[in-house]
């Protein structure tokens, strides 16, 4: 509630602006909030302005928090349950990171994509989900051993699962 009241001021006081906030879910360590889906739309449900509101979904996050996408069926109840309790229209954004973790570990620890405990297929599904074809995703994913970066890789990689 407290949470949900300081962005309801904030919001107000820059109501010109027009920024859009997006909420992020976590891993679950600690006491942060948003692991689950509950948590993201009880914060939705708490602001006022709800067009200036969104999510950005971690897949990494949401894989050690316990949202599997091990199989097509989990994928597809996954956001069946997202669209029901959130509403798909709020996911304005994705990070796409694998995971160094197990599945419900709620331990944060991005890993490139295809080197993690997630299945590399869980990442095709998404590629190829048309509701997602213009909702932006960015890359969160360690660097390799030398210190160079594994983004260009990554990428790469994601795009190859792509069908046309």
């Amino acid at each position: 509630e407290q949470i949900c009241k300081n962005l309801n001021t904030l919001l107000e006081e820059h109501k010109e602006t027009k920024p859009i906030l997006l909420f992020e879910n976590v891993a679950g360590q600690g006491t942060n909030i948003g692991r689950t889906l509950e948590e993201l739309q009880a914060l939705i449900a708490g602001i006022d302005q709800k067009e200036r509101v969104g999510i950005c979904w971690d897949t990494c996050h949401g894989f050690v928090g316990g949202y599997s996408w091990q199989t097509r069926n989990e994928y597809e109840d996954f956001w069946s349950q997202f669209d029901k309790l959130i509403g798909i229209e709020y996911l304005k954004a994705f990070q796409i990171n694998d995971s160094k973790k197990p599945l419900g570990s709620r331990v944060d620890r991005h890993h490139r994509i295809g080197e993690g405990y997630m299945q590399l297929d869980a990442f095709g599904w998404l590629m190829n989900d048309a509701r997602f074809a213009d909702i932006p995703g960015a890359l969160e994913t360690p660097g390799y051993e030398d210190g160079s970066s594994s983004y260009r890789q990554g990428i790469e990689l994601l795009k190859s699962l792509v069908s046309l």
